[in-house]
């Protein structure tokens, strides 16, 4: 799939322990990384723990479209989504 990923600051990169709560972007769902996960770090500062991707609705959207490409924060780097959906956003 041609990629149509949302802009940089759509996605994050955290684990269980640091859920993204209360943050200026609203992160709506969670998705495992590709792979066994084990190589996508928590972006936390100091947390070594498997990360899960969190996105926004409107990343969240894209995913579901079948995009799996998300850019966080920075364009250093890139995370393709496994299949795993860890949290899904509420239907509000």
């Amino acid at each position: 799939m041609a990629s149509t990923a949302p802009p940089k600051d759509q996605t994050l990169v955290r684990c269980p322990d640091h859920h993204p709560n209360g943050r200026a972007v609203p992160y709506a769902a969670a998705v495992a990384p590709a792979g066994d996960g084990e190589a996508v770090l928590c972006g936390s500062k100091g947390c070594e723990k498997p990360g899960l991707i969190w996105t926004t609705r409107e990343a969240w959207n894209l995913y579901e479209k079948g995009e799996r490409v998300f850019y966080p924060r920075t364009f250093a780097i890139s995370i393709k989504a496994g299949e795993r959906v860890h949290v899904a956003p509420s239907s509000a």
